[in-house]
């Protein structure tokens, strides 16, 4: 064998001794993060790879060993290296599975690892055939196995440190460290040889094993082929691991955000309901035995759906986080802001005593009352609340968000922009409200409504000259219920339409008996108030013509009464509707004039009949200038658009003497008549 066959073979034999050893560090990184029975199945397969590279790595170099004779092998001695090789591997791939890394257990191991390493080099040395036998250096011994022991050991601690992850710096110095391996597997395995010493050999040992020509390329070939089998496995196995750790990351953030979108508000990014009704809980448990006071702000922002309306859903959506913006810079440190649901939000506040609670409530009234700014536009919006605490007001979540927000609609109902504390009256009157809400429906269906009707009278000559509708709700446990209280929650629940038209069919019905009866030899129309819903409604008019048809009514007995709110919401479509009522005949008349804020220029294109002057001005005509002065202008202005004017809630003689004076056409209220049942209007046509 000449020079270069032997430095050719000795490259060889470094080459596969680094990727040995790399394959070793990336299988101890598979095996340590691999789960049981796939850790099992790549400890063994890894541990007859790495054993094959290793034990290649040796015969290989046994290989380049010159001797001055002729060399052959032995099978059996060849084969038990080759097993040695590999037990040692699997052994030091259960060292490098475990979590426990210390030094007793790296010395250990290291001296196990090292002693089979060194038993693999002299069964392998022993398979060489030369005659007498082997014998080796003492010293020389020794010290390979000393350095078997600490290659063994460095081996250990770099598999340990090196097992954790595949990341490209981990990669780099993964080969590093296998270069550094190699060098070093190539150093024990030259002390070792260094240490043998051959006799004599006997020539007629030459022909007994197998031949050194062929082997060393084919140990080689084959060896190579094994690792690189089994590193293009490894690297498949990381390119799946990789797959599968993004897919389990994607999945854990998808996980964590439907987790997080169900705790919190998707547009605020507050806390929702759910989390709300679980930090009250913890609130309520950490104060068992404790004299602790909370209380519970539920917030509602005053108008938001007219927001929403005039200026789009996105400018809605800006006005809520500039909202919640804004309160929270009213809060304390520890104190939890909420939002319940589209314009509602709740405070949650640990508090000293109730002054606390309500300084609280003042702060965030003053700040919200602040305009809020949106693109292009200065919002000025309100708020409502109302507060509960524990424990005077509710000992759960729900009892406490429940008192809060009864407190809350009591401040909607009492003018908004101000906060009220819960009490057990509004308890009540909440039930109540409740019951007449939820009996709306069967009403109707139950025909328990009522129409009254109260007399228009002529100021001059005291006749009947129109009579106004009035409903009533004749309700199974409260009796004859006024509208004030159950026409506001029939517009919340959108059963006000229904109601009007069961208003309209059963005013028409009434004025086609009378008519019948020749109660009515003038037609003496009758007036009925008309809700803004039903005024929205498209089929108005078409609605209206068959409720007249259908009773043979002509249309001058009928009246609608609008609010001003109702015609200035939309006032060139309200124009519009108007002309077509009154070009059929039908009477328009604005109701409660004086409260609203009517445009006069569009007074003046409304088609309208008469005004209805608000009671409010007429309570106080006998001794205050001021309301004195505003009916005589409103009764002159009416007349010179061509209008009749009608007073409400005439109840003294002297406020209709000062109606007569002004020249008032009309007049309705107690003086003459409360709001009566039919009958009792059917008397009083009869008599005049």
């Amino acid at each position: 064998m000449n020079d270069n066959s032997i430095l050719a073979l000795y490259l060889l034999s470094f080459v596969v001794a680094v990727l040995a050893s790399y394959l070793a560090l990336m299988l101890a990184a598979r095996v340590s993060r691999a789960r049981s029975g796939q850790a099992l199945a790549w400890l063994i397969g890894g541990g007859i790879t790495m054993g094959t590279g290793i034990w290649s790595m040796h015969f290989i170099g046994m290989l380049a060993f010159y001797l001055p004779i002729k060399v052959s092998y032995s099978f059996k001695e060849t084969l038990l290296s080759w097993l040695v090789a590999i037990v040692v591997s699997c052994f030091a791939l259960f060292l490098v599975k475990g979590t426990r890394r210390n030094r007793h257990n790296l010395v250990l191991g290291g001296i196990i690892i090292g002693a089979g390493l060194s038993a693999m080099n002299c069964v392998g040395m022993a398979a060489i055939k030369v005659g007498p036998g082997l014998r080796y250096d003492p010293a020389l011994f020794v010290a390979s196995v000393a350095v078997t022991i600490v290659g063994a050991i460095v081996a250990l601690w770099l598999a340990f440190r090196l097992r954790g992850g595949d990341a490209w710096h981990t990669r780099l110095t993964r080969f590093s460290a296998a270069i550094i391996m190699g060098l070093a597997i190539m150093g024990m395995q030259f002390t070792n040889m260094a240490a043998s010493r051959f006799s004599t050999p006997s020539l007629s040992a030459f022909n007994d094993g197998m031949d050194h020509n062929w082997l060393a390329f084919s140990v080689a070939g084959l060896s190579l082929t094994i690792l690189a089998f089994i590193l293009l496995l490894s690297f498949i196995d990381i390119r799946s691991r990789r797959y599968a750790d993004a897919l389990r990351l994607s999945l854990k953030t998808v996980h964590s955000k439907l987790a997080y979108l169900g705790t919190h508000d998707a547009l605020t990014s507050l806390p929702n309901r759910s989390l709300v009704n679980k930090k009250i809980t913890e609130i309520i448990d950490a104060a068992e035995g404790k004299a602790i006071l909370f209380a519970v702000l539920h917030i509602n922002i005053d108008r938001l759906k007219t927001v929403n309306e005039s200026l789009g859903r996105a400018a809605g959506d800006q006005l809520l986080n500039a909202f919640v913006l804004r309160i929270r810079q009213t809060l304390r440190p520890g104190d939890m802001l909420a939002r319940l649901s589209g314009d509602d939000f709740v405070v949650l506040a640990v508090v000293g005593q109730v002054e606390d609670a309500a300084g609280i409530a003042e702060n965030l009234i003053e700040i919200l009352g602040r305009p809020l700014h949106v693109p292009s536009h200065e919002i000025h919006v309100t708020a409502s609340i109302g507060i509960s605490l524990f424990p005077n007001n509710g000992t759960t979540a729900e009892s406490l968000l429940a008192t809060s927000d009864i407190a809350m609609s009591h401040v909607k109902q009492h003018g908004r922009n101000n906060y009220h504390f819960f009490t057990s009256e509004m308890h009540a009157r909440n039930r109540d409200r409740i019951n007449l809400e939820s009996g709306l429906r069967p009403a109707l269906r139950e025909n328990e409504f009522r129409m009254f009707y109260q007399p228009k009278v002529d100021i001059r000559s005291g006749r009947i000259v129109g009579l106004e509708g009035l409903l009533r709700w004749k309700h199974p446990e409260y009796g004859l219920v006024s509208p004030t209280r159950f026409i506001p929650l029939a517009e919340e629940s959108g059963l006000i339409v229904a109601i009007g038209d069961w208003v309209m069919e059963a005013a028409c019905q009434q004025s086609r008996q009378w008519q019948d009866k020749g109660l009515m030899p003038d037609i003496i129309p009758i007036a009925i108030n008309l809700s803004a819903h039903q005024f929205l409604q498209r089929d108005l008019v078409d609605s209206t013509i068959a409720v007249l048809k259908r009773h043979a009514i002509p249309p001058a007995s009928l009246i609608l009464e609008l609010t001003e709110g109702s015609l200035m919401g939309n006032p060139e479509n309200a124009i519009d509707v108007l002309r077509e009522l009154t070009r059929l005949g039908i009477h328009v008349s604005i109701d409660d004039f004086g409260t609203g804020y009517s445009s006069l220029s569009y007074l003046r294109r409304f088609p309208l009949s008469e005004i209805k002057i608000d009671r409010s001005f007429v309570q106080s005509l006998e001794n205050n200038l001021e309301d004195r002065a505003i009916v005589r202008a409103i009764v002159t202005l009416a007349h010179s658009l061509q209008l009749t004017v009608v007073a409400e809630g005439v109840t003294k003689v002297e406020q209709l003497r000062f109606l007569r004076q002004i020249g008032c056409d009309q007049y309705q209220g107690f003086l003459f008549s409360e709001p009566v049942p039919a009958d009792i209007i059917s008397g009083m046509l009869a008599s005049q």
